[in-house]
């Protein structure tokens, strides 16, 4: 389960004149997510169920298409080319939030939570990158 909220003063559809671009542009976005449940292995031999629910209350995402054209070695047709431009992402780490909870040892699980904060808006920060390219 997921859950976006935007408000739409910090959406920006913009251009970029120099990389013959357009850029989408969203500030401040807020994601809730929450995983269905889930067993994990807390320690070797020990096992919880539970589930695991972050909230992202700063997050700033932009990604642009730059528009070229090709030519295409068979026809020698000239053809439009589209590409990824400007891709950013950010994650505001003091405004990440992170729940583990579910079981009795999974609740012991708040301990580490601090720890999995930015191994989660890291993870979340590159495969978010590597998607919108």
């Amino acid at each position: 389960m997921y859950a976006i909220y935007q408000q739409t003063n910090n959406t920006y559809l913009m251009q970029n004149i120099a990389a013959n671009a357009v850029v989408f542009n969203v500030d401040k976005l807020t994601v809730k997510v929450r995983s269905s449940a889930m067993d994990f292995e807390a320690t070797r031999g020990i096992f919880a169920k539970g589930y695991l629910e972050a909230h992202f209350n700063t997050v700033d995402v932009g990604f642009g298409f730059t528009f070229t054209t090709q030519t295409n070695n068979e026809t020698g047709r000239k053809l439009l080319k589209v590409e990824t431009a400007s891709v950013i992402v950010d994650i505001d780490r003091e405004d990440l939030v992170i729940y583990v909870g579910g079981s009795a040892i999974s609740d012991v699980a708040h301990v580490i939570e601090p720890i999995l904060k930015a191994d989660v808006a890291d993870t979340i920060c590159n495969e978010t990158t590597y998607l919108l390219n």
